[in-house]
């Protein structure tokens, strides 16, 4: 279940190191913890930090991918690792600064440990990774375009490069669940036994 990027969603938890959204579409971040012990999480795993020497889905980094870095097999491989099932990513960009369809405050983001975007593009954005340090960390941006990013606890080190990246959703991934509630249930009882009843009586008769 996505529930990040949606029009009109707010979610406010940013002292758990959860993306803090505003109905504009701007994110906020201050993360911590690993992508190791988010398996089959769902979205609800995202945002986390993949580190050189974890293993995902068979996927080891800093073995599969040199220096940890987010290659799109290393972040596939993480997204099918958290989500369950991995989504077919494209690269869109890699901007280190303004350029392009993408205007960054400071202009430059190199060594930066927090940042804002904004994307004027047509694509429809879906994952944003920052790679640091010996890791990367990877953000749920599902449809936004524009956000800020603090990753001064994240990594341990500031912005090496950036990279933002469009896909399909994963098979199941963005449907939501419907889970009857208890007075739906007991509506569906009360209907069968009446027409259980209905039933013998015409029976009977």
């Amino acid at each position: 279940m996505r529930m990040l990027g949606r029009p009109g969603v707010s979610v406010a938890l940013l002292a758990t190191g959860v993306l803090l959204l505003a109905p504009t579409g701007a994110v906020a971040s201050h993360l911590g913890g690993t992508c190791i012990g988010q398996e089959d999480a769902g979205a609800a795993g995202l945002p986390c930090t993949a580190i050189t020497g974890q293993t995902y889905d068979g996927f080891t980094l800093g073995t599969d991918s040199p220096d940890g870095n987010d290659t799109e097999g290393a972040v596939e491989a993480v997204l099918g690792y958290v989500l369950g099932t991995a989504p077919d990513l494209t690269f869109l960009a890699g901007p280190s600064g303004d350029g392009g369809d993408f205007d960054f405050t400071p202009d430059s983001i190199n060594g930066q440990s927090s940042w804002d975007w904004v994307y004027s593009g047509s694509a429809t954005l879906a994952y944003l990774t920052v790679k640091g340090g010996d890791g990367f960390a990877i953000f749920d941006i599902n449809g936004l375009t524009s956000g800020s990013i603090d990753i001064s606890s994240l990594l341990g080190h500031g912005t090496s490069h950036v990279s933002f990246w469009t896909g399909e959703e994963p098979p199941g991934g963005g449907e939501d669940t419907v889970v009857p509630e208890p007075a739906s249930l007991l509506l569906l009882g009360l209907g069968a036994l009446v027409a259980g009843r209905r039933a013998r009586r015409r029976f009977a008769l």
